[in-house]
């Protein structure tokens, strides 16, 4: 495995990188929405529930797509 030159650079463009940290960040907002009371935001617990859940769904779809996204040339390996 060789580091391309501009390393930098494929981190802040790669569609990869930046699906795998919105995965990271809605995994830990998901986490921290559970130690928050439900009425908090004058949602029922079926409704906060729901959203906990949609942002778990959504996390899940974003690192799935992080493999997928790799195979793609974005240009940026030069």
């Amino acid at each position: 495995m060789n580091l391309v030159w501009n390393w930098k650079d494929v981190l802040k463009e790669a569609w990869s990188v930046k699906l795998g940290a919105l995965s990271a960040l809605l995994g830990a907002f998901q986490q921290a929405l559970a130690l928050l009371p439900a009425g908090l935001f004058g949602l029922s617990p079926e409704a906060w529930a729901a959203v906990g859940t949609v942002i778990g769904a959504l996390s899940v779809l974003f690192a799935a797509l992080v493999a997928p996204a790799r195979l793609i040339d974005q240009g940026l390996a030069k």
